[in-house]
Parts: C-alpha cells; sequence; structure tokens
C-alpha cells in the first residue's frame, strides 16, 4: 500500500510496502524508467521478505524536492527507517537506483546488512556526490 512519510515539514516521500510482513526488509531504489506500484517484479521476493519500495523525490508521489547531494537523500531514508521501526535491512537497486542505493548505505551503514544491484549505475567517485 502506498504511503507517504514527510520527511521536512513539507516534502513527502512515497514509499509502497509490500510482502511477507515477518520477513527481513528489503529498501528497493527504483530505476528511472519505473515505479513503486510496479509490485509484480517482487512477487517471488515478496513471500520471504518485507518489500518497501521507495520513490525518489518528484517520482509519483513524492515531492519534487532538489537535493544539496545525493547523500542528503540517504540522510532522508535515515528518518524514513527511524519512522518505520526497522534497524537492519538489505538494499535493492535497479538500474538508475543505484546511485541512490549509495547515499543509503553511507548514511545507513550501522543498519545496512545486504546491497543488491541488478543493472546498476556504476559508483561515482567524487566527494559532492
Amino acid at each position: 500500500m502506498i504511503k507517504n512519510f514527510n520527511f521536512n515539514g513539507e516534502n513527502v516521500l512515497a514509499y509502497n510496502d509490500f510482502g511477507n510482513n515477518n520477513g527481513f526488509p528489503i529498501l528497493v531504489q527504483h530505476g528511472t524508467i519505473a515505479s513503486i506500484k510496479y509490485t509484480s517484479f517482487f512477487n517471488n521476493l515478496g513471500k520471504i521478505a518485507g518489500i518497501i519500495c521507495i520513490a525518489r523525490p518528484g517520482y509519483g508521489e513524492s515531492s519534487p524536492y532538489v537535493l544539496k547531494n545525493l547523500l542528503e537523500y540517504g540522510e532522508i531514508i535515515v528518518k524514513l527507517v527511524k519512522e518505520l521501526g526497522i534497524n537492519k535491512f538489505d538494499i535493492l537497486a535497479l538500474s538508475a537506483g543505484a546511485l541512490y542505493r549509495y547515499a543509503i548505505a553511507k548514511a545507513c551503514s550501522d543498519k545496512t546488512r545486504n546491497i543488491y544491484v541488478y543493472s546498476g549505475t556504476p559508483a561515482l567517485y567524487d566527494s559532492e556526490v
């Protein structure tokens, strides 16, 4: 079910949580041409895991929001996982979502167990990214 998380008093981040509520949580970062509504991609995974697909700023119901840099996105996700009461999770990133998974993994290094990337954009070695 799609929900909105208010991350700064003005803007929301939309996310869709589905799958096995008792399974280990997996944060999914979709690619450029995708949506958090495409739950059928995760039918098998959802049998064993709790899936939380997050729409980046400007996608779907998420507010358009200009990030200072990618690390700021990771800081927003820190707030989301705290709100959801998630202590540990895996990250699955698809295509352009890989860039955002780097930010999540850095900001949530103490909560990230495993990182999986499917056809992802490679790491950008720039301290401002």
